[in-house]
């Protein structure tokens, strides 16, 4: 009988194991680091070519737009998804990424008075169409546009001495938007091509959130910020992100767990986005975006 017992307390505690949700505690915020990130030296990046001169937007140019534009990226107006190749941004030359952000922006030139002179027209003929098109059609299945979400740095060259700095400077500054959004960080991992997080935001009530923080297609350029951001000379960051939303099956397996779409995600970071930046979370051909 006592083994009877004995054996019947074990196996109660084996299932009470097994059935109890494991504890998340909260991390310090002192011991959330931004992860390391290395910029894309090969070859220049249309993130150079869009931003030689400081960009000056249509008046009817939405968030999501500037920030395209500033990346030297097409509207989905002008592309549709899965219509720019994934090389697009390294591999673009000066006219396809001048073309690429011509509806929506261009870079000023002369004094501020030209800048009511600027026209903006639909993107097709001129130099370098037929070439735009085959770079842009060229293995598209992972759109830059729809692949990540970035976060944009316009580090001031008075406050960065190089683009290594700056870099550094920009990644820091993603790392504290989140941690300062975050309510209680649960989970911080480090993978070979980007750091996982989660934990949880307050969004009338407390939502959980996961985010990726992805250590590669960083692109970084010399150039100046956008004429509405103050036209300065600047080095110019690019950092990937992105935020994973429960739904479909991801959501039905327990593979995903964040309640946040990108537009609640989105404003919700967007109430702690530090100085001197802007950027955009991806969401089919509706991008949410801060600017």
């Amino acid at each position: 009988m006592k083994r009877l017992i004995a054996s019947a307390i074990v196996v109660a505690s084996v299932s009470g194991c097994a059935s109890t949700p494991e504890v998340e505690r909260p991390i310090p915020t002192s011991q959330i680091k931004a992860p390391e990130v290395s910029y894309y030296k090969e070859s220049v990046s249309s993130l150079h070519y869009a931003n030689a001169k400081p960009l000056v937007f249509a008046p009817d140019a939405t968030a999501s737009d500037k920030v395209f534009s500033v990346l030297g990226l097409p509207t989905f107006k002008a592309v549709s998804a899965k219509g720019v190749s994934a090389t697009f941004m390294e591999q673009a030359i000066k006219e396809q990424v001048e073309q690429a952000i011509s509806p929506v922006a261009r870079q000023q030139s002369g004094s501020p008075g030209d800048l009511s002179r600027l026209s903006f027209t639909a993107l097709g003929g001129g130099v370098g169409a037929a070439g735009l098109a085959f770079t842009m059609l060229d293995g598209g299945v992972r759109d830059p546009r729809t692949t990540f979400g970035y976060f944009v740095c316009f580090e001031r060259k008075s406050e960065a001495s190089n683009l290594t700095e700056a870099t550094h400077i920009c990644s820091t500054k993603l790392n504290k938007m989140l941690t300062d959004t975050m309510v209680k960080t649960t989970k911080v991992q480090e993978m070979e091509y980007a750091q996982h997080r989660k934990g949880y935001v307050t969004d009338g009530q407390r939502k959980t959130v996961e985010f990726d923080l992805w250590k590669v297609r960083v692109y970084t350029a010399e150039g100046f910020a956008p004429a509405d951001r103050g036209g300065y000379e600047s080095w110019i960051v690019a950092v990937p992100f992105s935020q994973n939303f429960a739904s479909g099956i991801g959501k039905w397996i327990g593979a995903e767990t964040g309640e946040l779409d990108a537009a609640a995600a989105a404003k919700a970071l967007g109430t702690h986005r530090p100085k001197d930046t802007v950027f955009y979370l991806p969401d089919g051909e509706t991008p949410a975006a801060v600017y």
